[in-house]
């Protein structure tokens, strides 16, 4: 069918739009594309400071974690307007920094208030993104989680993890529904 073209470094992750048009690409030669999915152009290059390493489409809403480049800097996590994107601006409406030295593996937004987010050191956190604070945290498993999926009611989400677990959640109280 054909190929996308257009980073120097490893491809970490990437998401499509619902309506399968644009496609992001998270690579280690620190940026984000936004591919136009029928012809494979590139419609914007994000530069970020750190490595992108997980991006999560919501809607309007780009939602990208990034690792850290050196033992002095954090993670972060940026979101970004798809529709701005497209149209070329590249300024993130919302950055948050990690404060400890943990790295964010997978992220989801719950809604326009609510971001999901999964760690290297077996934690979940849901970050208010209004206040920048977590309001819930819990260790679910012993290792780095790799992957979450939400279920299409956001009611629960499937994790998995280095300790070659796979858990249902329950997003409201963290309960452990299944493993």
């Amino acid at each position: 069918i054909g190929t996308y073209n257009g980073h120097n470094g490893v491809i970490w992750h990437l998401d499509i739009t619902k309506d399968s048009k644009y496609m992001i690409s998270c690579s280690g030669d620190m940026s984000c594309l936004v591919w136009d999915v029928m012809n494979g152009n590139i419609i914007t290059r994000i530069s970020e400071t750190g490595i992108p390493k997980y991006v999560s489409i919501n809607g309007d809403n780009i939602v990208i974690a990034c690792d850290p480049i050196s033992k002095r800097s954090r993670s972060y996590i940026t979101i970004y307007s798809l529709e701005k994107i497209i149209s070329g601006d590249t300024i993130p409406n919302y950055k948050f920094v990690e404060t400890e030295q943990i790295r964010a593996t997978t992220i989801s937004l719950i809604n326009d208030e609510t971001l999901l987010i999964t760690y290297d050191n077996g934690f979940v956190k849901k970050l208010n993104l209004k206040t920048s604070e977590y309001f819930m945290e819990k260790n679910i498993h012993s290792d780095s989680i790799k992957s979450i999926c939400l279920s299409n009611d956001k009611k629960n989400f499937l994790t998995s993890s280095l300790d070659k677990t796979a858990k249902i959640i329950d997003i409201d109280t963290f309960e452990e529904l299944a493993c």
